[in-house]
C-alpha cells in the first residue's frame, strides 16, 4: 500500500490544506518518534511561528492525525499516527520502544454504564530497559 501524501491525509480528516499543516506533519512524519512541540518547532523553524505550531498540534490531535501523550515527565508529546502504536518506557533513562500492544475498546466500551461511546484512548507501559537493568 502506497504511503498517504499530506495533502491526501489533511483531506481524509477533513481540514484545510495549509502551508502550516503540510510542515507539522511532514515534519512529525520524518522524526517518526514521540516529540514536544519545543522540538517540533525547532523543526519547522521560522517558516511556521510557535503560536500557529501548537493551534496546529492541537487541531490535529482533535481529528485524530496527532497522538497526544505525556510520559510522566509533565510534558507533551505528539507523533503521527500512521499506525495506531503505544510505548514502553524506561522510568530510569526515557529510553522509548514502540509496541502494538493494545486494549479491546469495544470491550471497555460494553462495560461502560455512564459514557456513551470513547472517542480515544491513551496507553503506556513503564518498566526498566535492558541497558539500565544491568547496572
Amino acid at each position: 500500500m502506497e504511503k498517504a501524501t499530506v495533502d491526501q491525509i489533511l483531506k481524509q480528516y477533513g481540514l484545510k490544506i495549509t502551508t502550516a499543516r503540510r510542515l507539522v506533519i511532514a515534519s512529525l512524519q520524518i522524526i517518526s518518534k514521540p516529540v514536544t512541540a519545543e522540538e517540533l518547532q525547532k523543526i519547522v523553524g521560522q517558516e511556521v511561528d510557535p503560536a500557529t505550531t501548537y493551534r496546529v498540534l492541537q487541531k490535529l490531535v482533535e481529528k485524530g492525525v496527532v497522538y497526544q501523550t505525556d510520559f510522566r515527565d509533565r510534558k507533551a508529546y505528539y507523533e503521527y499516527q500512521g499506525k495506531h502504536h503505544h510505548h514502553v518506557v524506561c522510568t530510569k533513562c526515557g529510553t522509548k520502544e514502540e509496541t502494538d500492544i493494545c486494549i479491546d475498546t469495544k470491550k471497555v466500551s460494553k462495560n461502560l454504564k455512564n459514557f456513551a461511546r470513547l472517542n480515544s484512548h491513551i496507553l503506556e507501559f513503564f518498566g526498566v530497559c535492558n541497558k539500565c537493568s544491568s547496572c
